[in-house]
This record gives structure tokens, C-alpha cells and sequence, in this order.
């Protein structure tokens, strides 16, 4: 009877991976868990925190979907309120390893809008730093719809072969006036008379 295996550890990208969430059909590991990452793996990181703006009279605005009991139908709102702040957090791991994370918040998205500018920053400075990195949502670049994408310019094509050119000149119809003779006179459109300088005599 062979001796039962015991099963291999888990290792900690793959144990943070089972702690994420699905967010718009994609995982996400929420910032929480990024932190105990960081800290089982750098306990002697650091994480630091300051607000960069504030301005508690600045009027914002969040759209969203509610309820109108007058028209018993579910409608788009605005919710307004005056705070906007942005945060800026910056992690060490202790090793020489640094990275920076900035996240700004409105007071009508939450009414903590500062604690969650502070965990958002928080967050984005330890997926920089490589904690959750794969399944950090707000890393991600936001593409335009394909319809909306700046079209690539062509490619410039090879110019054809070049044939020689063939200039012709307008034959004369039997109505056209015939030029004048060499000894003869020509007269200009305002009514002078020109005479042209005798041809030289063949030898």
C-alpha cells in the first residue's frame, strides 16, 4: 500500500487568487486582502498616506438608478453634495522596493469619500508593487468602444512604375487660323501692328 501523499502547500499568489471577487466579469482581489499579502511577505513594509487636495465646498454630482414612487418606475437620479479630495499612498516593502498609488473621491459617490480615496490609493500603490497586480481592475486601461478608436493611418503604398511621357499638341482644324508667314505681319489684340525680324537665308 503506497504511503498518502500529503497534499503541496499552496503558495501565496494562488491562496490570495481564491479570495477574489467577480466585478463586471472579472476577477478582483479586494484591497483588504492585498494587504494581508504585503504584510505575511514584508513584515517590515511600510505604507504611508497623505491628502493631497481637499476641498469640502467643491458641489459634485453622481448619476444613479432609484426608485421614483411617483412614477412607480425605476428612473436615473442625481445625487449631489459638496467634499472632493485626492490621496496619495506610498509603499515600501522594506527592501528597497517602492511604489506610489493616487485615488481621488467625490462626496456624492460615498459618504466616507476620504477613507475610501485613502484605501483606493492604498490599493493601487500595492498592485504596483506587484500584490494582486493581476487582478487589480483600476490598473486596467480603459479602451474606447472599437467604433470610437482612431483608425491606424494606411500604409503607404509602393508608387507605380513610372512610364515615360508623351506630350502631344492640339492639332489645328481647318477652321483655326493658320499662323503667319515668317516675313509676313501679325496683329496683336490691341490692334498694333507687329512685324516679325526677317529669317536668315539658307546657304
Amino acid at each position: 500500500m503506497e504511503p498518502k501523499q500529503e497534499p503541496k502547500p499552496l503558495t501565496l499568489e494562488t491562496r490570495f487568487a481564491n479570495k477574489c471577487i467577480v466585478v463586471q466579469d472579472r476577477r478582483y482581489l479586494p484591497v483588504q486582502w492585498r494587504l494581508v499579502w504585503f504584510r505575511e511577505l514584508c513584515p517590515q513594509g511600510t505604507i504611508e498616506t497623505e491628502i493631497v487636495h481637499l476641498d469640502l465646498d467643491r458641489e459634485t454630482e453622481e448619476e444613479y438608478y432609484g426608485y421614483n414612487r411617483d412614477t412607480r418606475r425605476t428612473e436615473k437620479m442625481v445625487r449631489r453634495a459638496k467634499g472632493f479630495v485626492i490621496v496619495r499612498a506610498v509603499v515600501k516593502d522594506g527592501r528597497g522596493g517602492v511604489a506610489t498609488g493616487t485615488k481621488s473621491e467625490k462626496a456624492a459617490s460615498f459618504p466616507d469619500f476620504i477613507e475610501k480615496a485613502e484605501t483606493g490609493a492604498i490599493g493601487r500603490a500595492l498592485a504596483a508593487l506587484g500584490f494582486g497586480t493581476q487582478f487589480a481592475l483600476e490598473l486596467e486601461e480603459q479602451l474606447p468602444p472599437p467604433n470610437q478608436r482612431p483608425s491606424s493611418p494606411p500604409l503607404p503604398s509602393s508608387p507605380p512604375a513610372s512610364s515615360p511621357s508623351v506630350t502631344t499638341s492640339p492639332q489645328p482644324s481647318s477652321s483655326s487660323p493658320q499662323p503667319p508667314s515668317s516675313s509676313g505681319s501679325a496683329h496683336s489684340h490691341d490692334g498694333h501692328e507687329r512685324r516679325s525680324a526677317p529669317q536668315p537665308s539658307q546657304p
